[in-house]
């Protein structure tokens, strides 16, 4: 059985490889919400005898992390700073600043965390030093009358870049080239518009790294925070083993197993672990592709 955020798949008759996940003939899709699972003698009894299964992958998905770090600031969600017109209606009453803080990316128990942080004057404050936070800010900056910015970081804006070989160096911390829409390119924007100085120039932009300069009197002009300090699960329904609850969930960063042979997650929630091959750094292979590509190795590996 397959858990997802919104539905659970039965895969029946089937032998768990590619097949079953293109959503063929042999697999059942039904929408419903889990609270409860519950495994004794070998076997997974679901929501108190809805269902029952042999296996179960986790793909539950993450949600935006919300620190609550300024509390006195109005949260605008990440969700809503990515998309502009969202973006704008939060925002259209106020012709201030916003604050975007960055920081390096540290990774606790199936949570994503790219420290960034974005404060708008009105300030809309954003971390992370990934795409989310480089979207805000090309948001904030493309508003017609929009909010000065402050951008508040400890470390530099990391880049992916590209081997002749296919190999990609800072694949998963590292802003690519990637065209948004007809936008441009996300990195080359970072690179020409934010680390040129040109927002700066324009007083659009204020830079300010924290660990060499105290942030508080910027703070004291924002009135709206955005945050982008990466994602987190979002909860899973309770699981017990022969009558005793799991505490924590973990899993194997290299196989997704949870429980051997029984319970496996996939998906942002229980991203798979790889190593950088110029750094030799560990970093956590987030992505859509990157989540299916993990998912079809390891059940195809059943």
């Amino acid at each position: 059985m397959l858990l997802g955020q919104y539905t659970f798949t039965l895969l029946h008759q089937c032998n768990l490889n590619a097949s079953c996940l293109a959503l063929g003939a042999q697999v059942k899709a039904r929408q419903g919400v889990i609270s409860s699972l519950a495994l004794h003698n070998g076997v997974w009894d679901v929501n108190d005898g809805l269902l029952t299964a042999d296996r179960v992958f986790l793909a539950t998905g993450s949600h935006p992390r919300d620190d609550q770090l300024y509390p006195d600031l109005t949260t605008v969600p990440l969700d809503d700073a990515l998309i502009p017109s969202k973006l704008s209606g939060a925002l259209c009453c106020l012709s201030s600043t916003v604050c975007l803080t960055q920081e390096k990316q540290v990774i606790q128990d199936g949570l994503v965390r790219n420290h960034h942080a974005s404060l708008l004057n009105l300030c809309s404050r954003v971390y992370r030093s990934s795409h989310s936070a480089i979207l805000v800010l090309m948001n904030l900056s493309e508003m017609k009358n929009g909010p000065k910015v402050v951008n508040l970081y400890r470390s530099p804006l990391k880049y992916a870049k590209f081997l002749s070989d296919g190999t990609i160096i800072l694949d998963n911390t590292g802003l690519k080239t990637l065209r948004i829409a007809a936008r441009g390119l996300a990195a080359d924007w970072a690179r020409e518009k934010l680390e040129s100085g040109e927002l700066e120039r324009r007083g659009k932009l204020r830079r300010i790294n924290t660990t060499k300069q105290d942030p508080t009197q910027a703070l004291k002009k924002c009135s709206k925070l955005v945050t982008a300090v990466g994602f987190e699960r979002n909860t899973l329904p309770e699981i017990t083993v022969d009558g005793k609850q799991l505490q924590s969930i973990q899993h194997d960063k290299q196989t997704g197993t949870i429980i051997p042979d029984k319970l496996y997650g996939f998906g942002i929630a229980f991203p798979e672990e790889v190593t950088d091959p110029e750094y030799g750094h560990k970093e956590l292979n987030v992505g859509l592709w990157k989540f299916m590509r993990f998912a079809r190795k390891v059940i195809q590996s059943q």
